[in-house]
């Protein structure tokens, strides 16, 4: 056994180097090189080690194509050479390492077509060909020839076609990941078999028909992702059926109807996303204290009528929150957000709120992403314990007024602000060096402040929009591409630009 991964080595691996000259290495069983900054192409002496059983040379920035003679290798079992810059085919001769169990060649640049010499494979356990350039339809044979798969992971691909039938003969299969690609049609109905499945994911394909029913028949099934797809007709009333949800992702796609209560009765949920839909009704979150795990909940985007349900406060573990785009005019600021102390984001945008957003920034003592944008907000509180957290502010287009409040000098991890579109006067805070130097993003066009430009502009600032205002003053001289607009609506404001 070798064993020399994350040693900090480099270079290119050649037959002259040290270790291919250790007496007796023809005996290795196992040479694990992962994670360390080998470049070039990989010697095709490799294929004399006969009896490896192990080689993993993952995480690298090898090149070139796989030499054939790996083929050779008739003992091994793992095989990875996942996240490095191999490119070309793979060769047919690895059909030939009848005992592998694992082929991880992810993450690489691999081109063409998936050999049918693969399928000479049976002993394979665990099958990972993501993020590489691989074309054409995935060989039906797979179904077949793998009866011992467990993880089946094709993410990431120039795939096409529908999905093999077949698939859904791999009995004894846990993961199954089929995302990002271009499929089309619909799940085939055999996948209601995979009754040992625990993750399944289709996202971003162009899947298409009603919520596939046979998926409610693996029970052991933690997650479960539809994102991005065509999908149209409800949810299923009866998903609590899936007992062991932990993720449930059907974003972006066209289901209507209502929320079906029942998901929110499922004790392991932790993240569920039914944002970018058209689900319409009264927002139902059922008996929601059930799912007390739940971490991060996306409703957002959607048709829903009615208020913000107060039974969101009983998500004692909630990080994440989107309720954006819910058609809920009118509505105050929520009550129950200063519940929330795991808190960090949320998003309430594009919901015409009414009232101010009140002081609960200091009850949120892990905050770091805020959005009220598009509503009719007219302030912000006073809160005494200012948000130090807080990193990303928008609440653009809504109906601010005064002045731009002190406390934001306080909000030293600040890396966007965006206050446009709104009637903000008088002159920005004096925050002197009590202002943070992480500023990326400040948006405060289309309101009517005046004065000298803020002293919270500094060398961070990537992104400068104070135009439509009636502002003086120079900007400083900027030593990285920065995008401004200045224009302004009185013909004193005075601004120059200055750019190195």
């Amino acid at each position: 056994m070798l064993n020399l991964s994350d040693s900090c080595l480099h270079g290119q691996l050649n037959s002259k180097i040290s270790i291919f000259r250790l007496q007796n290495l023809r005996f290795l069983t196992t040479l694990d090189l992962s994670n360390n900054d080998f470049i070039g192409k990989i010697p095709s002496s490799l294929g004399n080690f006969y009896m490896l059983t192990t080689l993993d040379l993952s995480r690298n920035h090898f090149s070139g194509e796989i030499p054939s003679s790996l083929g050779n290798l008739s003992k091994l079992a793992t095989l990875d050479l996942s996240s490095n810059h191999f490119s070309g085919e793979i060769p047919a001769s690895l059909g030939n390492l009848s005992k592998l169990t694992t082929l991880h060649l992810s993450h690489n640049n691999f081109t063409g077509r998936i050999p049918s010499s693969l399928g000479n494979l049976l002993n394979l356990t665990n099958l990972s060909l993501c993020a590489n350039n691989f074309i054409g339809e995935i060989p039906s044979s797979f179904g077949i020839s793998f009866s011992h798969l467990t993880s089946l992971s094709l993410c990431e691909n120039n795939f096409g076609g529908e999905i093999p039938t077949s698939l859904g003969s791999l009995s004894h299969l846990t993961v199954l990941d089929l995302s990002q690609k271009n499929f089309v049609g619909e799940i085939p109905f055999s996948f209601g078999s995979l009754k040992t499945l625990t993750s399944l994911s289709v996202e971003n394909n162009k899947l298409s028909g009603n919520f596939p029913l046979m998926l409610l028949n693996l029970r052991k099934l933690t997650e479960l992702s539809l994102y991005g797809n065509k999908y149209v007709g409800k949810l299923p009333l009866n998903i609590s059926l899936l007992s062991n949800l932990e993720f449930f992702y059907v974003s972006g796609n066209a289901f209507t109807g209502t929320t079906p209560s029942s998901l929110f009765s499922i004790p392991s949920l932790a993240y569920v996303d039914l944002s970018n839909n058209q689900l319409n009704g009264t927002l139902e979150l059922g008996n929601i204290s059930l799912s007390a795990k739940i971490e991060d909940l996306r409703l957002g985007n959607n048709n829903f009528m009615g208020s913000i349900p107060r039974s969101i406060s009983k998500l004692s573990n909630l990080e994440r929150l989107d309720l954006s785009h819910l058609n809920t005019q009118g509505c105050s600021f929520p009550e129950f957000i200063p519940t929330q102390r795991n808190m960090k984001k949320l998003d309430i945008s594009n919901n015409l709120i009414k009232g101010q957003v009140p002081g609960w920034l200091r009850k949120l003592p892990v905050l770091q992403y805020v959005n009220v944008s598009s509503s009719t907000l007219v302030g912000f509180g006073s809160p005494t314990n200012h948000g130090v957290t807080l990193s990303y502010l928008f609440a653009a287009k809504n109906n601010l007024t005064g002045k731009i409040l002190s406390f934001i000098c306080a909000l030293r991890s600040l890396a966007i602000l965006d206050l446009s579109n709104n009637k903000l006067n008088s002159s920005f805070p004096l925050c002197g060096r009590n202002f943070n130097s992480v500023l990326q993003t400040l948006n405060v066009r289309q309101n009517c402040l005046s004065g000298r430009l803020p002293e919270i502009i500094t060398e961070s600032i990537r992104w400068l929009d104070v135009g439509h205002n009636q502002l003086v003053g120079k900007v400083m001289q900027f030593t990285k591409p920065v995008v401004l607009s200045l224009r302004s609506w009185g013909v004193s404001s005075g601004i120059r630009a200055t750019l190195t």
